[in-house]
């Protein structure tokens, strides 16, 4: 056979092994699943598909639905198991540039997602855009805002007069209240020897308030006794012997009275003991108070002078603060929130600090740094610190980083109307 019989069987042979070449090679991996956003700006083809900080899919088609809406089809690894009730995010990777978007995706909990799954818009979400944010100062609340602005300025023109007048009267009755605090503290120990005797003499009373009770109705008894007999005795005056015979009646019944009126003295003995030593520590206590008494009416009798100097004020700031009261209540669950989170806030500020002090490698002003291990499958408590995921809004508890969560700091929140 000569070299062209050869040809045949050799290129039949390539053809073959190519075919099976191709039987043979492995489709793609993973399964498709399809997330409706309600925009998808800066995600392109070809993105990636993170959760809970690994790369788990990539970005395989963005097209628009009939609805308007964009769909995202994604192919997810097969080691990554969405679940019923998974929830997909559109988060921004970087401040710079402009298709650098990603989607986080967190697995869900309930039955096990089938290739070509829908996630629905409901569980999806997506970052709120700077011109989104700037469109919320409607022309409306841009003309409040300088409304309020030039009511505040026509409210404090030309008082300038009235303020000097209310601090320089306030400043003597600030001179005088701290006089008045001053001549407290100089007398707090005596005050506190004072009541610390009236408690020593309460006590005594109370430790022989039993007998002196009895001591008490004795001494009534003989008191009412001895008024009777006075009036008897009043009564028979004339006659000298039923007199005498009355007397010594009286003074029998004083000598079976008089056991009744020595346990009344003896009962009596220890409250005295404690008087004589406190009515002194009270009449130098006194003394001590004179100045600040004096200083105390000084203060009241300047006190309608200095208010009277307030009321201009406070006339032309009312139509001001009626104005604000709105935009105050709108601004408060904002001061609420950013109150409870201020330690997080501070935290983030000062490791953004650090993350964006170089350059990367692609001249970024920022880097951007992938942890090589992953973080357990699982569904973690936002109060705790744990590796995992966290369910939406996808914010921990305020404190939880520090290992003391604070779980009810709701109820501080001045705009509900906070109960502590």
């Amino acid at each position: 056979m000569g070299r062209r019989g050869l040809i045949a069987p050799v290129a039949l042979l390539i053809v073959a092994l190519s075919v099976v070449a191709l039987i043979a090679q492995p489709g793609p991996r993973g399964y498709e699943v399809t997330a409706v956003f309600e925009q998808a700006h800066g995600l392109v083809e070809g993105g990636r598909v993170w959760a809970g900080g690994a790369v788990v899919g990539e970005v395989s088609q963005i097209r628009l639905g009939r609805d308007g809406l964009p769909r995202v089809r994604m192919r997810i690894d097969d080691g990554y198991v969405l679940h019923r009730g998974a929830t997909a995010d559109l988060r921004l990777m970087s401040n710079s540039g402009e298709l650098n978007r990603a989607i986080m995706l967190t697995s869900g909990a309930g039955a096990r997602l089938r290739d070509g799954a829908v996630i629905p818009s409901t569980q999806t979400d997506q970052p709120v855009e700077l011109d989104d944010a700037l469109a919320a100062f409607t022309p409306r609340m841009r003309a409040d805002l300088r409304g309020v602005i030039a009511q505040l300025d026509d409210s404090t023109s030309g008082l300038d007069g009235a303020f000097r007048a209310g601090l320089r009267e306030s400043s003597g009755a600030f001179a005088e209240t701290a006089a008045l605090l001053r001549s407290v503290d100089r007398d707090g120990a005596a005050l506190r020897t004072l009541v610390t005797q009236g408690r020593d003499v309460s006590s005594a009373l109370a430790a022989g308030r039993a007998q002196l009770g009895a001591s008490v109705d004795g001494v009534s008894g003989l008191a009412s006794r001895v008024a009777a007999h006075g009036q008897q005795l009043r009564a028979t005056l004339p006659a000298v012997p039923p007199a005498v015979t009355s007397a010594r009646s009286a003074l029998d019944e004083l000598r079976r009275d008089a056991p009744v009126l020595g346990r009344l003295l003896d009962a009596s003995t220890p409250v005295t003991k404690q008087l004589v030593p406190t009515s002194r520590l009270l009449e130098t206590t006194l003394t001590a108070a004179q100045p600040t008494l004096g200083d105390l009416a000084a203060t009241v009798r300047s006190a309608p002078r200095d208010l009277e100097s307030l009321k201009p004020l406070l006339r032309e700031a009312e139509p001001t603060l009626t104005t604000l009261a709105p935009f105050l209540k709108d601004l408060l669950p904002v001061l609420d929130l950013t109150r409870v989170y201020t330690p997080e806030l501070a935290g983030f500020l000062s490791n953004w600090t650090d993350i964006a002090s170089t350059y990367d490698a692609a001249g970024h002003a920022v880097r951007l740094m992938n942890s090589g291990v992953r973080p357990p499958d699982k569904i973690v408590s936002s109060d705790r610190v744990d590796p995992g995921y966290i369910e939406s809004p996808y914010i921990r508890t305020p404190g939880a980083l520090a290992n003391q969560p604070w779980k009810d700091y709701r109820d501080s929140f001045l705009s509900a109307g906070g109960r502590k």
